[in-house]
């Protein structure tokens, strides 16, 4: 009785054991906060369509420039990253795929426009590549590795 005890304890231990570990695992496709990390547009086999400095960030007790890098696919729809630059050395401090525009990408987008002097507010154009229909987004960065997007309507 005694070693049946002991084996259900044991079977107790390594279950919570396991389920601990997993606790703590990231899942490689859900995780978004730890994909955007990793993220490097340049790496991937799609086409730059531009590239450009358009702002300036602060945070943390530091700066650097804001790069906006459009995509393209082979079927001409786009991806939207943008690049928290380290000032001195211009070496991506954070970079962020626009998960909204980047996940299933349905649209071929203008590259953002600004809408303040430091660029935290843009205004993003999408043409829905299989309706054709026209759609006004606002991309607000909120910190270093944060955004938000919206409807122009909405805003």
């Amino acid at each position: 009785m005694k070693s049946f005890v002991s084996n259900i304890v044991a079977g107790a231990v390594l279950i919570h054991a396991s389920a601990s570990v997993g606790a703590f695992e990231v899942p490689s496709t859900e995780d978004w906060e730890r994909r955007e990390i990793l993220v490097d547009p340049f790496s991937f086999e799609h086409q730059i369509v531009r590239e450009d400095v358009l702002g300036h960030w602060t945070g943390g007790g530091f700066e650097g420039d804001l790069n906006f890098v459009l995509t393209s696919t082979d079927d001409e729809r786009h991806r939207l990253y943008v690049q928290w630059l380290e000032a001195e050395t211009q070496a991506p401090t954070y970079t962020v795929s626009i998960r909204e525009f980047n996940v299933a990408p349905e649209y071929i987008l203008s590259f953002p426009e600004c809408l303040n002097d430091n660029c935290t507010r843009a205004l993003v154009t999408g043409t829905h590549a299989y309706e054709g229909m026209e759609q006004r987004f606002i991309l607000t960065l909120t910190g270093v590795g944060r955004y938000k997007v919206g409807l122009a309507a909405e805003e």
